[in-house]
């Protein structure tokens, strides 16, 4: 065991996570601090199953469900999809999934000061420090926040919750023109609207310009934060949009982001749509851009710019925090989304952003539009 005092969530703060609680009868166990880690695997013990596991150390706290199915003597895990059976240890333990309810914080390396809850199962998302807007920079700090959270929980809270834990995996079917809604907060929702699919021009066999990653859609967020999670797509429309973005189709996929209605996409949904414009990823001498449904090539001729706009990252959720949109709520247009820091160097190699509107000129040219 490190340095860092052991510690975990009680039951009645499980409960406020929609996470099940620890039997009084199951057995705490410490595994040796793997060598390339720097937090300590523990677990609780039911017999021969594997029940609960705690990651705990000051960078990184966890605590999920689990299911796995230990040998007699205890020293191996039961393999689920092969005849070898794994040793146990801290390692191994950690790539065993979850089997439902999962929060965690990160306070180091990549993403430090994150946290989240999600549905393993189901592969859904209730809560994202990101797309709140929250930055919980410490073990401490994300103490506090727990005790916030199951301070501020009601029993509507509590239903809500339990609710999504007994969630199970599920696919759902999106379209262009689908509204959709999805959670800020635990009782602040948002709204939005797939407007371009990619992986249709794929499935078309379409030419397009094919620099993304994954399944992406391109969807607008609408500027509302709502308390009502029953907002029609009649209502929605209503509201102005900021600036599409590029997304992971996922959260759609697995229904974390609700379908609501359908309606008809708007007249200039091309013009909505990111640019993307450049050589890559092949670098097979021909100059591509593609906005919506729009794509132009050009062989032997070399991007315009002292920059590159591809403009291919795209991530699995909206890029827009919750303080953000509460603040875009009351600006006219896009506000200064495009000059704000969050993601500055994505908008950069966005040839929509207005600070880029010499180039788009010029490269509109080039490509003959």
């Amino acid at each position: 065991m490190s340095e860092t005092a052991f510690w975990q969530l009680t039951n009645e703060q499980r409960r406020c996570f929609g996470i099940a609680p620890v039997d009084a009868g199951w057995e705490l166990r410490c595994l040796p601090r793997s060598r390339y880690h720097d937090f300590d695997v523990s677990f609780y013990q039911d017999g021969r199953r594997i029940r609960y596991v705690i990651l705990h150390g000051e960078g990184r706290h966890q605590e999920y469900a689990a299911d796995e199915l230990l040998s007699e003597d205890g020293m191996f895990i039961e393999p689920k999809r092969s005849s070898s059976p794994i040793r146990l240890t801290a390692a191994t333990l950690i790539k065993r999934s979850p089997a439902g309810m999962h929060l965690w914080w990160n306070g180091e390396g990549p993403g430090a000061g994150a946290a989240g809850l999600e549905n393993a199962s189901s592969r859904q998302t209730y809560y994202r420090s990101e797309t709140a807007g929250q930055q919980i920079g410490t073990l401490e700090a994300f103490r506090e926040w727990i005790a916030r959270w199951c301070a501020d929980t009601t029993e509507a809270d509590l239903a809500d919750v339990a609710a999504f834990a007994a969630r199970t995996m599920q696919t759902v079917r999106h379209r262009e023109g689908d509204y959709f809604r999805f959670r800020w907060y635990r009782r602040l929702w948002g709204y939005g609207r797939i407007l371009f699919s990619y992986d249709r021009l794929r499935k078309e066999k379409k030419p397009f310009y094919d620099c993304l990653m994954g399944k992406p859609v391109v969807v607008e967020l609408f500027k509302i934060v709502a308390t009502d999670r029953v907002l029609t797509a009649a209502e929605v429309e209503k509201a102005p949009v900021m600036p599409a973005f590029n997304m992971m189709d996922d959260a759609l996929h697995y229904g974390e982001f609700e379908i609501i209605g359908r309606g008809n996409l708007p007249e200039d949904v091309d013009e909505r749509c990111p640019i993307m414009y450049g050589e890559g990823p092949a670098y097979d001498g021909v100059l591509r851009y593609q906005q919506g449904s729009v794509y132009r090539e050009l062989r032997g001729v070399r991007a315009l710019g002292e920059r590159k706009y591809i403009n291919n990252s795209v991530g699995w959720y909206p890029h827009v925090t919750l303080p953000e949109m509460l603040r875009y709520i009351l600006q006219p247009g896009c506000g200064d989304y495009w000059t704000d820091a969050p993601w500055q160097w994505q908008k950069e190699e966005d040839l929509r952003n207005p600070a880029n509107a010499r180039i788009l000129k010029a490269v509109r040219r080039q490509m003959r539009l």
